[in-house]
Order: structure tokens, then C-alpha cells, then sequence
């Protein structure tokens, strides 16, 4: 091992309330003494991965696991020292003198407390800006995914349509209806404060007299309360134009013989915006961009049964009837998947 590599001095154990907290102590070549966790050097050998995309290093998750599987604090040879330990110390030490000779400017950030201080507060930061999206799974449309969808809503209008978008994020679906379409009412609707807001004032500033947008939780509101603004709107025909939000948690993507539990409908937005629209919002159309399951039969007849509708497919298209009213569910496969997530692009298989 190089001799001006870190070395593993110890583990540092401590609780506070009902969690306990572990630090490695990584002595450095002059003698001092880091505290770092667990996930302070899994980031290191992440940064060591992406900035080395050829690196061979492999970090030793094992090891590291079986050293910190004690609950009491120790140091090599001394107080809480086991002798199974020192395999797993020499591994450890090994991987440290590895990112030491191949990443050495990578090891002096890690090192420094102030810089990596500095670091530490970027990641949490760009973490708490994720798990707002993450949470409410806000994929924002694409301008590629925006005029596709707005070219489809815009086909049939009147000047008495009044275009719904019960997710409308920053308002980039609301702006362009508004822009393409004459004499009608555009209101959109986001349950983020935050998201609502920029839409507000994209609207504002283009069209303040056309576009309305409220900030509700859209799957608790009805027609009246989100078009109360609207003169003689009980009169005027509604479009729905939706990117929802996608499936929340686990197992809402799945379809099985036997149905549903409450629980996986509860989590399945897709499902719930477009079933919550039919109901509430008594649309003459509805438009919807979702996930790329939603185009599975199951996913049209569970939609058809919550909204009391005996729904026959055939080919490409879904007939649904619903007392005098007649739905006719057709898929159509937009040309481009690619969304805006977490600040990022990515692809999304969608219908």
C-alpha cells in the first residue's frame, strides 16, 4: 500500500434519540483524522466511476458492511477490536490506496472538509429540487410532446370549448392551446404552488383574459368549483387535454385476472385523472398523454368499470357506452418520448 495513502483508524458509533449514526476515521498521511459515513464513500467511488468511465475500481460493499455491522465504536488494535475485522480493514485500505493513486485530485476534494462541506450541501440541494417531481411524478411535456398533443386538441373546437388541463405543471400545455385556438377559455389547474405559479404568470403575460389557473388538488374538485370563473359554463362543451402525473409507488403499472386491490387504484394517477375527468368535468373529449401500459385492454375496461361504462374493444379502438353517452377510446403513438424529469430529459414510452 502507498504510504501516502488514507488508512482505516477506526469506527465512531453515536446516538442520538432513536438513531444511531457511524463514522469511519480515515487517517490521513500526516496523521489527521476524517469522519465519513458509509455514503461519503460510496460518493466517492461513484465520482471515481463517472469521471473515470473506464475505471476498474470496485468498491468493496461487503467489507465495508461487515465492519459496521456491530453497534459499538472501535479502533484498529485497540478498544472494540475483533480479529475478524482485519481482512475487511485491509481490503478497505486497499481501495483507498487505489482511488489515492489513480484519482488523487478526486481523493484531496474528499479530503478537504471545507470543499467537500461544499459538495455535500450541492447534493442535498439538488435532491431536495428532485423530490418534488419525483413525488407528485411530474413528467413536464417536451415542446416536441406539446405540439403534438395541442395539434390533436385543436382539431375539433368551438368558440364555446373550454380546454381543461388538470395537470398543467408551468403552463407550457395551457400557453400553447391558448395560442392556437380563438374565442375560447383555457384553464389550468396544478396541485404544486410552485409549478402553478410560473404557469400563472406565463399566462398572464400572454393571455391574461384567456387563461385562468388554479392551484387544487384536481382528483377532489368538480365541474363547478374549477369553472365557476366561466359565464353560461354549464352550456359550453369541455376538452380535457392531460399529461398527468405518472404512477405513484410500486405496483400500479401491473394488470392481473384478478383486478385491482383499492390500494394499487389509489396509486395508478393515470387512471384516476382520466376516470376523475369523465365523471366530473363531463367532457365531450378527452386527450390524454400516459404511460405506454395505459394502451392495455385491462387499462381501458378497469377505466370503463369505475366510470360505469360496458366497454367493447375492437382493433385499435374502445367503444364505451355510459347511459346515452358514447366514448370512443382510440391510441395513437406520439413520435417522440422525451420529457423533462427532475431537471433532466428523459424517454418515456407513452400513448
Amino acid at each position: 500500500m502507498s504510504n501516502s495513502s488514507f488508512s482505516v483508524f477506526g469506527l465512531h458509533v453515536t446516538c442520538e434519540g432513536d438513531h444511531t449514526f457511524k463514522y469511519f476515521l480515515l487517517r490521513s498521511p500526516e496523521g489527521s483524522l476524517l469522519h465519513r459515513s458509509y455514503h461519503d464513500l460510496l460518493w466517492l467511488s461513484r465520482e471515481v466511476s463517472h469521471r473515470d468511465s473506464t475505471s476498474t475500481l470496485k468498491f468493496p460493499t461487503g467489507r465495508v458492511k461487515n465492519l459496521m455491522k456491530d453497534e459499538c465504536s472501535w479502533c484498529v488494535d485497540g478498544d472494540g477490536w475483533k480479529p475478524h475485522y482485519k481482512k475487511s480493514v485491509g481490503v478497505l485500505n486497499e481501495w483507498l490506496s487505489q482511488v489515492s493513486l489513480h484519482a488523487h485530485h478526486l481523493m484531496d476534494l474528499f479530503c478537504d472538509e471545507e470543499q467537500y462541506r461544499l459538495i455535500q450541501e450541492k447534493i442535498v440541494k439538488r435532491k431536495q429540487m428532485e423530490s418534488g417531481p419525483r413525488e407528485l411524478q411530474q413528467y413536464f411535456s417536451s415542446s416536441s410532446n406539446v405540439e403534438y398533443i395541442v395539434g390533436l386538441a385543436k382539431s375539433q373546437y368551438s368558440e364555446d370549448t373550454i380546454f381543461v388541463e388538470p395537470s398543467c405543471g408551468d403552463g407550457r400545455v395551457v400557453v400553447a392551446l391558448a395560442k392556437c385556438t380563438d374565442s375560447c377559455y383555457v384553464v389550468g389547474n396544478d396541485v404544486d404552488v410552485i409549478e402553478a405559479s410560473k404557469a400563472a404568470e406565463h399566462a398572464a403575460r400572454e393571455f391574461p383574459h384567456k387563461c385562468h389557473i388554479r392551484v387544487s388538488d384536481y382528483l377532489s374538485t368538480n365541474r363547478d368549483e374549477l369553472l365557476s370563473h366561466i359565464p353560461n359554463h354549464e352550456q359550453k362543451e369541455v376538452v380535457v387535454v392531460a399529461n398527468p402525473p405518472f404512477t405513484s409507488g410500486g405496483g400500479a403499472g401491473g394488470f392481473s385476472a384478478q383486478g385491482a386491490s383499492t390500494n394499487d387504484i389509489d396509486r395508478d394517477y393515470p387512471l384516476r385523472f382520466v376516470c376523475h375527468s369523465a365523471l366530473e368535468m363531463k367532457p365531450t373529449r378527452m386527450i390524454f398523454l400516459n404511460p405506454a401500459r395505459c394502451a392495455h385492454e385491462n387499462f381501458l375496461k378497469r377505466a370503463s368499470d369505475i366510470i360505469n361504462c360496458h366497454c367493447d374493444t375492437m382493433n385499435d379502438k374502445c367503444v364505451c357506452m355510459c347511459g346515452k353517452y358514447k366514448w370512443e377510446v382510440e391510441t395513437t403513438h406520439p413520435p417522440n418520448t422525451v420529457f423533462e424529469f427532475c431537471g433532466r430529459l428523459v424517454r418515456q414510452p407513452v400513448v
